[in-house]
């Protein structure tokens, strides 16, 4: 029963994030987006660090240890992420406030900013996801002693080697690994956005009457 209303409350999540994904995609709809991304990334980060913690507590191997820390550390600098993103929007409160849920428009270079930030914080939500589903229903296949697999691994054969035959280890490991090196790019990236200043951030008058 416990561990249906798990999977049950890991779902509510998902689908969350999808409508906050959705949301961040329309026009007149993207502030609410991040704010809404930013109160489920949190209060996903506070629901499933109970289990991770759990697993981090009773891990034995390399990959697990690395998979967890993934996920927690990618929540956490998301969140710094959104933080950014909304400290952005305070900035240009000014120009928004008139119109409720008003879009956000920025001049092309961070704006094209902006949307590499939107695709990376989607592909960091699927290798979150992808972590996770493998974390709880395959964690037999990740507590492999990995450094003794590595002193035997080989490439005889392309389908049938060390990693084809531990594919759902050498998969987990390489998300886990993108999972964090995003997460910091997506931090940096969105610290510079948010130390612009209003007057860089907006669209010059004569521009925006073209």
């Amino acid at each position: 029963m416990a561990a249906s209303i798990a999977v049950l409350n890991y779902f509510a999540f998902f689908v969350l994030y999808i409508i906050g994904f959705v949301f961040i995609y329309q026009k007149f709809s993207e502030i609410i987006g991040f704010s809404l991304l930013i109160v489920v990334n949190l209060a996903f980060f506070f629901y499933a660090s109970n289990d991770l913690m759990k697993m981090f507590e009773s891990a034995l191997n390399f990959v697990t240890f690395v998979s967890i820390f993934a996920v927690i550390s990618g929540t956490v600098l998301h969140s710094v992420l959104l933080i950014f993103i909304l400290m952005v929007i305070t900035n240009l409160k000014g120009k928004f406030e008139k119109a409720a849920g008003a879009p956000i428009n920025l001049p092309k270079q961070y704006a094209d900013m902006l949307e590499t930030i939107k695709r990376l914080m989607i592909a960091s939500f699927c290798l979150g996801f992808c972590i996770l589903y493998n974390l709880f229903y395959y964690r037999k296949l990740l507590e492999i002693n990995f450094t003794m697999l590595m002193t035997y691994i080989d490439f005889k054969s392309p389908v049938d080697n060390t990693v084809t035959r531990h594919l759902t280890l050498f998969f987990t490991l390489a998300a886990s690994l993108a999972l964090m090196g995003i997460s910091g790019k997506q931090v940096f990236d969105g610290r510079y956005l948010s130390r612009l200043s209003r007057q860089e951030l907006m669209i010059p008058t004569d521009s925006s009457n073209q």
